[in-house]
């Protein structure tokens, strides 16, 4: 199904930290803070969102740490914001869940195991606790965390799942990759292209498996962009020639 030869992205965040990256969705902040920090972003910092309370009667702590987190999980990457500003009136639900899901999988790279390898090897319709996610995460976090500190970040993980809707379930969990949205793929496609990577060789790449479980739908999805005029697309055999349309205002 995939090329066993995979593609490395450039940029992608592999040091762990623990104290800025929580695997928080944050959905609400970060509309919040996108919408209202500036275009020119380069001077922004947490003392403006204090003083004209952007997030209401939130501690001056936790807006200190939110700032920490977008920090590094958006603003990191001033093209795609860009992009992202100029359409942010216009986007809905799942366009939103595309957007943070593309930035959690860049800048964590715990959220990115659990869902390019983790969640890429369960079976069709397979189910898993949160005591199994643990486990399952000691291999790859043994040298960094205690046992307690992988179960809550399990819980984190499994919350953040169900928020971008791509885990179902109460004691045991279901998953399932995310609702299409037109917006949400060319974003990721775009976000890439700023990242010095050739978009075409996406289904090549780890960071795919996140998004397809298949590599038909992806297919799918691409001519449904073509069809409303988001990228030019041409085959060659089975391997796609993409480019995007726009740089600007898309929806």
């Amino acid at each position: 199904m995939f090329d066993l030869d995979l593609q490395s992205i450039p940029g992608l965040v592999e040091k762990f930290h623990f104290h800025i990256l929580k695997v928080n969705v944050l959905k609400n902040e970060t509309k919040i803070f996108l919408e209202r920090c500036p275009e020119n972003f380069q001077n922004l910092n947490y003392e403006i969102a204090i003083q004209n309370r952007w997030f209401g009667n939130k501690s001056d702590a936790r807006i200190k740490h939110l700032f920490q987190v977008f920090n590094s999980r958006y603003l990191a990457y001033p093209k795609p914001i860009s992009l992202l500003k100029k359409n942010i009136h216009k986007m809905n639900q799942l366009d939103w869940n595309w957007i943070i899901y593309i930035h959690l999988l860049v800048t964590d790279p715990v959220f990115r195991w659990f869902s390019c390898d983790y969640l890429f090897s369960l079976s069709l319709g397979e189910e898993f606790s949160r005591d199994e996610l643990a486990r399952n995460m000691e291999e790859v976090l043994k040298d960094h965390i205690r046992t307690n500190t992988r179960i809550t970040l399990s819980a984190k993980l499994i919350t953040a799942g169900k928020f971008l809707g791509i885990l179902k379930g109460g004691s045991y969990f279901k998953y399932s990759p995310l609702d299409f949205s037109h917006f949400g793929l060319y974003y990721v496609l775009y976000f890439l292209q700023t990242l010095s990577f050739d978009i075409n060789l996406f289904p090549k790449t780890n960071l795919f498996r996140g998004f397809y479980p298949k590599k038909d739908r992806f297919t799918i999805d691409l001519e449904e962009l073509s069809g409303n005029k988001y990228i030019h697309l041409h085959w060659y055999g089975d391997e796609p020639s993409i480019q995007l349309s726009f740089e600007k205002e898309v929806l």
